[in-house]
């Protein structure tokens, strides 16, 4: 990339700036760039560091600068932040996730300069030390013996338009919350999704190709309470958790829900799984058994 940062090491005022860096830590403010060469001037003046840290006002933006950042050094990471609402996670999946730990794997791993660009608020998250994520890896070798508990499951419900033919439908079963109905029966019913590669996307998917339906997609969302404000007011139908019916309230546009049949094992579960000799703190015990006995009094 010498052919693309020579030019700019000719400019007076590039000199300038260099020399101003140069003389002690502190803050540049710099103006009159155009947008359009921004990106090349941060890569230039960003020569010569161990790492650099770019941080934008907003997502968008972020993820623009990536693009094309990552063209001019390719030990580039976008490094998103947290959701700060747990419910949110599912609208990305394990995608932020992630992004995190590549973000973190690539600047523990590094050789070269790794540039890292984020937002506000990623910069301003609270992060261990490189010593301490080093010292919580944990390495599993081929042949070692895991054990894995399953804690419970959430099953899926089928979230629908109210007061409509599919209510006809659907069978009550004795002491079920909710009637019953087959996704079989939702082929010609215009559909509200997640963004593809979401866990909650990849189950609806899976039960709708097994129940042989190919789903009318009116509209793909990562805000999945809208997606089921607008099943509510009657746009289409959805797959949902049923633990995330009393999490997002809003009874004034609640959707009618139905149960699905279980030879389409619509759930997903939430498990816990260690190394089978590994110790189990006292700590850690107790943390289990609160779970537990939280989770066993919010069964649905």
């Amino acid at each position: 990339m010498h052919a693309l940062t020579a030019p700019l090491s000719e400019l007076a005022e590039i000199e300038e700036i260099c020399e101003e860096r140069g003389r002690e830590p502190g803050m540049l403010l710099l103006s009159g760039c155009v947008t359009s060469q921004k990106t090349h001037l941060m890569y230039a003046l960003g020569k010569g560091y161990g790492h650099t840290l770019i941080v934008l006002s907003s997502e968008d933006k972020a993820k623009k600068l990536y693009e094309e950042y990552r063209f001019l050094n390719e030990n580039t990471s976008y490094y998103p932040a947290k959701d700060l609402l747990f419910y949110q996670a599912d609208i990305h999946g394990k995608q932020l996730v992630k992004q995190r730990m590549e973000t973190l794997q690539m600047m523990m791993e590094a050789k070269s300069q790794v540039t890292v660009i984020t937002t506000i608020d990623g910069f301003m998250d609270e992060l261990p030390s490189e010593a301490e994520i080093k010292g919580d890896i944990l390495t599993i070798s081929n042949g070692e013996a895991l054990e894995f508990e399953s804690l419970t499951r959430d099953p899926f419900l089928i979230a629908a338009p109210p007061d409509t033919h599919l209510s006809a439908l659907a069978k009550q079963k004795e002491g079920a919350p909710y009637p019953e109905l087959d996704p079989a029966l939702l082929g010609d019913e215009p559909f509200l999704m997640v963004s593809p590669g979401q866990r909650i996307r990849q189950i609806t998917d899976r039960v709708l190709a097994e129940a042989g339906v190919k789903p009318n997609i009116v509209l793909t969302s990562r805000n999945y309470e809208l997606l089921r404000r607008l099943t509510g007011e009657g746009m289409g139908c959805m797959l949902l958790p049923s633990r995330y019916i009393g999490l997002l309230g809003g009874e004034s546009y609640r959707p009618a829900y139905y149960m699905i049949p279980p030879k389409y094992r619509a759930w997903w579960a939430l498990s816990v799984v260690r190394l089978r000799e590994a110790y189990l703190s006292r700590a850690a015990q107790a943390f289990l058994g609160s779970f537990k006995a939280h989770l066993a009094e919010d069964s649905p």
